[in-house]
């Protein structure tokens, strides 16, 4: 199916307009559920979720390598400021 005719039924879907030839409206409806509710798009979003690896580590290890030296220091700076007063 051309890009040009699914963008024009899902316009008629979205309007809730008659759409006159059934055929193309079941073919776009399948495509609807084999990207979103098929086992098809279950294993593609597993895919792109774990792809870089376990989404937790990874969070885990970005806080953990964060440089927090600097911003220690300034907060030290500020409260030795602080008591000089």
């Amino acid at each position: 199916m051309p890009i040009r005719n699914a963008a024009r039924l899902l316009d008629a879907l979205k309007d809730d307009r008659d759409i006159s030839i059934e055929g193309e409206r079941i073919r776009l409806l399948r495509l609807a559920f084999d990207a979103s509710l098929s086992s098809f798009a279950g294993r593609q979003r597993l895919y792109e979720q774990f792809y870089t690896g376990d989404p937790m580590r990874t969070q885990a290890l970005f806080y953990r390598s964060y440089d927090t030296d600097a911003h220690i220091a300034r907060i030290h700076a500020m409260l030795d400021e602080l008591e000089a007063r």
